[in-house]
Parts: structure tokens; sequence; C-alpha cells
């Protein structure tokens, strides 16, 4: 048996740390040609924007280049992620990603996408197949108290699909703010950095639209109507349409 612990933390201002613990068995495959492993994770605290976190103890195994996740549990108060399915090369084959309650600036902050401010609470799944092969995602998310540059859109629910044959997330999204809507069609590329977002603004918070006037307006209230689209790789994003 190998035991693994890997143990992290920071000196920012919001606390991010803890200890991440595995005790991993290993065996010949049947057909002798790979080494299969069986991992057991152990209970374990981890802390994030000062908040703590359980890692609850589970299973992963790894035979023949397979990936068997039995049940991972990453928890806090009403708030988990659980992560069950397998991954490997059959399309038969998935992986289950539930959240509930997941604040998105932590998601965000893990990854260190600061380009484009995103926040809200995460509750829905994640569905990965075909992962070593040819990748397939689904989404299915509810997310309550949407925003994006710090303006509220709303209740949102959100489509993604991945598109394998272009490294593209695929997005349909519609958000609801009392008689207030916005629904958005369109893509982000992880790979490339960029996003072409087409928004149909019934009301959507003209704030949403501040980063890319405060050169011109010092404070906008108010909601717009029309068609906007939002494009261009993350850190130099523009926009444009007709609103009112």
């Amino acid at each position: 048996e190998l035991k693994t612990t890997l143990n992290w933390g920071n000196n920012a201002v919001n606390t991010y740390g803890g200890k991440f613990s595995t005790v991993t068995s290993f065996s010949k495959s049947q057909n002798g040609n790979n080494i299969n492993a069986e991992i057991r994770i152990e209970p374990t605290n981890v802390i994030l924007n000062d908040s703590i976190w359980n890692i609850r103890p589970s299973y992963i195994s790894i035979n023949d280049g397979d990936i068997d996740i039995n049940r991972f549990i990453f928890e806090h108060n009403n708030q988990h992620i659980i992560i069950n399915g397998k991954l490997s090369n059959s399309s038969q084959d998935s992986c289950n990603i539930e959240m509930k309650n997941i604040d998105l600036r932590y998601l965000l902050d893990i990854v260190q996408f600061d380009d484009v401010k995103f926040s809200g609470m995460i509750t829905g799944n994640v569905v990965l197949k075909n992962i070593m092969k040819s990748p397939d995602m689904y989404a299915l998310l509810d997310v309550e108290k949407f925003a994006v540059n710090d303006a509220i859109l709303g209740r949102a629910d959100i489509k993604g699909v991945w598109d394998k044959d272009k490294n593209d997330i695929l997005i349909d999204a519609k958000m609801k703010d009392g008689q207030k809507y916005t629904n958005v069609t369109g893509f982000v590329s992880p790979k490339k950095s960029e996003l072409d977002l087409h928004i149909d603004a019934g009301g959507t918070n003209i704030a949403l639209l501040s980063p890319f006037v405060k050169g011109i307006f010092s404070e906008i209230e108010g909601g717009i109507y029309g068609d906007v689209r939002l494009f261009g790789d993350f850190k130099h994003l523009d926009f444009e349409g007709e609103a009112k």
C-alpha cells in the first residue's frame, strides 16, 4: 500500500487550504499489461474562502485504464459536490457530478478564472461520457441570484453541451428577475479563452455593460431591451447590438 498526503495553503486575504489523503493498493490487470489501482480516499477537511468543507470516505478504482468513482463527496452544511460513475472509452459509461448550493465564485477561484465576473449559487448536474476517447458533456444547472459583472440577472436555468468538433461549450440560458428576463445563447471556449454570446434582453440589468462604458459613464442604472452580442477573448470583450 502507498499512503499519500497532500497539504496546501495560501497567504491571501481569504484562506484556501487543507489536506487530501489517500491509501492506494496496486495489482496487475488480468491481461498482465497494465497496473490496476484501488484508491481509498480518507476523510479530511479543506478550507475554501474561510469555510470548512469535508471530504468524505470514498473509493476510486482504476482497471485497464477505466476509472470508477464511488461517490466522492465534498460537503459543507447544505452544500455539496458528489461525483459518481465511470470514466472510460465506452459511450455506455458516464460520470455524474451533482452540485447543490455551490458558490460559482468558489469554482472560478479554484481555476483562477477572473477575466469575467460571474456569481450565483449553483444546483444541478453535469454528465461526462466517453471522456477518454471523444469527450462528451451535458450540464443542466439552476443558478440563484446569477450575476455577471456584479449585475444581478435573476434566477438562471442553464443548459450546457460540449461541442466536440470545436472544443467549445454551447450555452442556452434563460434568466428571470420578476417581470424582467434575459435569454442567452452562444458559446464559451476555454481552449481559446473567448466567448460569443447573443443576449435577448427584456429589462436586463444595464450594469451588465458597466465594464465597457466605465470610461464614458461613472454610474449607470436601469434596464435594457433589445438584442446585444457580447464577444471576444476573455481579456478584451466587446459588445454590439441594438437596445434601448
